[in-house]
């Protein structure tokens, strides 16, 4: 999932996963066969192209087909409808989602609305199933703690920053 434009959380996770890959971890992302051949990365392409049954169904079906020794779900949410036979980590990055729509009024977008309703209904869900959980504040960790009941030990915080390495090298 890390094929996203960088921004927001396309660009944590890339800092994160380049991090990951200097400690010499073994990288490989993960899309929907409808995206075969749009980008240039170390990525599988795999399964339904429906994002949303995408990540329900075929994200499952590949960890276990393939023995998957640990996977990362970047963006609040995951498959909650399967068996997950790896490790599971949660990139949690706020609960926004989570506030009632009296608190923050509906987008103007349909894909926005949709995919706020999906991550209410498959979020605490995941974040329930996962085995760690990352966030990116104190805060954001706590509101989890105290929405979710979900132990402290389960959570690390790595805040965002701005990978000063790559802004170097641009200019």
């Amino acid at each position: 999932q890390i094929i996203a434009p960088h921004r927001g959380m396309a660009t944590y996770l890339n800092s994160f996963l380049n991090a990951l890959k200097s400690n010499g971890e073994n990288i490989k992302g993960l899309a929907p066969a409808g995206l075969s051949g749009k980008y240039r990365r170390n990525i599988v392409y795999y399964g339904l192209s429906n994002i949303l049954l995408w990540e329900q169904f075929s994200i499952s079906k590949f960890i276990n087909r393939n023995k998957v020794n640990c996977f990362i779900f970047p963006y609040n949410t995951g498959p909650v409808f399967s068996t997950l036979n790896c490790t599971s980590v949660l990139i949690l990055h706020d609960l926004i989602f989570m506030e009632p729509f009296s608190k923050i009024p509906l987008s103007r977008s349909l894909k926005q609305i949709i995919g706020r309703i999906y991550r209410r209904s498959t979020g605490p869900r995941m974040i329930k199933k996962a085995n760690y959980i990352i966030t990116v504040s104190n805060y954001s960790k706590n509101r989890i703690i105290d929405s979710f009941k979900i132990d402290e030990s389960k959570i690390t915080v790595i805040p965002n920053c701005i990978d000063v390495y790559d802004k170097i090298n641009d200019h």
